[in-house]
């Protein structure tokens, strides 16, 4: 593990707990190892470049309290009651950072809700000055961010900061933005696991063939993307699950392309991925989706596209060549169109 200094050799944690609260047992990491509390405190290995998870069970709690920390040989405090916050000795404490960090995002949703809710009384959630209240909460807490991120590009911190921007932010910036982290930083696990996302979807862009992937469905047979795609058809691909509104509101699109152009030259394929099952064979009970259906896709067939929500709608090309990403509402229809007219 990664020390911070020769000097320190690991991290004093330290506990605030209500009146009475006592906790029975403590463990860290993914193997949930044991640890003792001393004085009401533990120390852990320095680890800063990763988040380590603990689990405090506290007498009469039916559930372990979950907490993250950055191991950075700094002594810190967590003081727990509605919320859990972070204090220490050492303003360069990274776990106050975090904290902080933290707190600015629960109060802008607590904020932006609060607002939202007034217009919704007044009756204006779709007035103009509900959308400009909008398009200004985000400016602000992306701009807050954004400052937060630049000036943490040595510590977790800014790695906090990535990850809470990284869905407004496009792969070119995002990819700038990890190369100016310091090294040990860039070997995060949460940053190599965006970097694999990138270089996943840089793989699948458009233009390039496409990735294939095994699932097993729940007959127990394995069926591959391959099956479908690269066939000598135009296959429209949607990547879904059951609990996945804006999906399900995708359907009615792709039943009016598939009544259209379904056929020798086009077919529509379901992929349904982080989803159970039996929830996703209800929703096709109901829908009575007549093209094919890969069940129980779960992570495989996101992680092969570097997909991160859904829905997601990808157009091949018969040779299996990826034409159109990203694609939705009446825009599923006019890519058809447009391909099949050449």
């Amino acid at each position: 593990m990664a020390a911070c200094s020769g000097k320190e050799k690991g991290t004093k944690v330290s506990f605030t707990l209500p009146e009475g609260a006592v906790i029975e047992e403590i463990s860290y990491g993914k193997d949930n190892a044991p640890l003792t509390l001393e004085k009401g405190s533990v120390t852990l290995p320095v680890d800063q470049a990763n988040l380590i998870p603990l689990q405090l069970k506290i007498k009469g709690q039916d559930k372990p309290l979950p907490i993250s920390i950055v191991s950075d040989g700094r002594p810190v405090t967590f003081t727990i009651g509605e919320t859990v916050t972070a204090s220490s000795s050492d303003p360069a404490s990274v776990n106050v950072k975090i904290s902080e960090l933290q707190k600015m995002s629960v109060d802008f949703s607590k904020e932006y809700r609060s607002k939202m809710k007034e217009f919704e009384a007044q009756g204006k959630l779709d007035s103009p000055e509900a959308e400009q209240f909008a398009v200004e909460s985000q400016k602000k807490f992306v701009d807050g961010y954004r400052k937060d991120l630049s000036e943490n590009k040595d510590n977790y911190a800014g790695v906090v900061a990535l990850e809470t921007l990284r869905t407004v932010l496009d792969d070119a910036t995002l990819e700038k933005e990890i190369a100016s982290f310091s090294p040990q930083m860039q070997e995060s696990e949460l940053i190599r696991k965006i970097k694999d996302v990138l270089q996943k979807k840089k793989a699948t862009a458009e233009g390039q063939k496409f990735a294939d992937f095994e699932v097993t469905g729940p007959d127990g047979k394995k069926v591959r993307l391959s099956d479908y795609v690269g066939k000598g058809k135009y296959v429209l691909v949607d990547f879904w699950a059951s609990w996945c509104g804006p999906c399900r509101a995708e359907i009615p699109n792709l039943k009016k392309v598939y009544g259209q152009y379904k056929g020798d030259k086009f077919d529509i394929v379901s992929v349904a991925v982080w989803d159970k099952v039996e929830d996703t064979q209800k929703v096709l009970d109901k829908e009575k989706l007549p093209w094919p259906q890969i069940l129980n896709g779960q992570e495989a067939p996101a992680t092969a596209y570097g997909i991160e929500s859904i829905p997601h709608i990808i157009l091949f090309a018969p040779d299996g060549t990826i034409l159109k990403r990203g694609l939705r509402g009446d825009a599923i229809g006019e890519e058809i169109a447009k391909q099949l007219s050449k």
